[in-house]
């Protein structure tokens, strides 16, 4: 008959690997533990920097309605309003700690929205004096944006929509939320990126913060389009009913921006549906943990996955996901687990 009991030396191999293994996830928990630290704590620090500067930056917007001659309203996207926001500052190509100075990768992104005009969509357009858009059959989630009806309706062209807000916040002066002063945002680093105007400022003497501004028409309604995403089947307890209703009834707006892989001459003519709204509605249901666990993930692929590709010259050609797409990956995964523990793993 075998003996079934383990030898002193067997019992000696299992105990260590279930040290090894309680290490691993003490380890685990601890890296977490800092890192979300870090992270709530510098979160913490730019949402109250950010509102004690309140006063000085709605004097900016004053003027920007004043110059434009719209009743604008602003609405502050993104992973700030989002409680998702990962503070990393990197310095950027061709500067060092001792020369041009850091960025910050947490943008500041605004939406500039005429609430006097609005976007329809053609099947329920009843008012011939607004914007009307039809669907994209080829790219789900872009459209082309027309002004009037019948034959004399007009194509409206995303790029000139663009540079027409960009003059308007190149002329004007800014007291940013960060620091109060004046002065227009310096030329260094001002681009146009997807939809976005987006302007650098110079928040100490070193560091730099991004402003995206993005000029948008409010749909006047939550898009046909998107209706399958409120009944689609869904094994996990996320999103609940009430979040689906505060995404549905909150703004959905068109974007000034085409499709990557449309051709040059139809890219001009196409926009594109945000649901930044309903992005919030989302965000502000996680729980803290999961909350945790996507800006844990934003810090990796910007502190880690970034600069391998960077220092790597075999993988320069290659494109990492961008934080927007990870969020959207986190999003699916978490539809799908009805279960969460503190330092589960998806």
């Amino acid at each position: 008959m075998e003996n079934s009991h383990e030898s002193p030396g067997e019992s000696q191999i299992y105990s260590r690997l279930g040290e090894d293994e309680n290490r691993h996830e003490s380890g685990i928990a601890a890296i977490c533990t800092i890192l979300m630290n870090y992270v709530e704590t510098s979160r913490h620090i730019v949402y109250n920097t950010r509102n004690d500067k309140s006063e000085s930056y709605q004097k900016f917007e004053d003027r920007l309605r004043d110059i434009s001659n719209c009743n604008l309203t602003f609405y502050y996207t993104g992973s700030q309003v989002q409680n998702l926001t990962a503070i990393h500052w990197r310095y950027p190509s061709g500067s060092t700690s001792h020369s041009m100075g850091r960025q910050c990768d947490s943008d500041v992104d605004i939406l500039i929205v005429d609430p006097a005009i609005c976007a329809t969509e053609v099947k329920v357009n009843r008012h011939g004096n607004q914007y009307i858009y039809e669907h994209s059959s080829i790219h789900p989630g872009y459209v082309r944006l027309y002004r009037g009806q019948g034959k004399g309706k007009k194509v409206i062209s995303c790029r000139g929509f663009r540079k027409f807000w960009k003059n308007i916040l190149d002329q004007e002066e800014i007291h940013t939320r960060f620091t109060g002063r004046g002065g227009k945002f310096p030329n260094r680093g001002e681009s146009l990126s997807g939809p976005a105007i987006t302007k650098v400022e110079n928040v100490s003497m070193r560091n730099f913060i991004h402003h995206d501004f993005v000029p948008a028409i409010k749909a006047s309604a939550w898009p046909s389009i998107a209706r399958d995403w409120v009944s689609r089947p869904r094994p996990g307890d996320w999103p609940s009913v009430e979040v689906l209703q505060q995404c549905i009834a909150s703004d959905c707006h068109v974007v000034p921006v085409g499709h990557r892989e449309s051709p040059r001459h139809v890219k001009n003519k196409e926009w594109r549906l945000s649901f930044s709204g309903a992005e919030i509605v989302l965000a502000n249901s996680l729980s803290h943990e999961q909350r945790q666990a996507v800006i844990v993930s934003k810090l990796i692929l910007k502190v880690v996955l970034l600069d391998v590709l960077q220092r790597k010259p075999r993988l320069k050609c290659h494109k990492s996901v961008s934080s927007y797409e990870l969020k959207t990956s986190f999003y699916w995964l978490r539809e799908k687990r009805s279960d969460w523990g503190r330092y589960q793993r998806m």
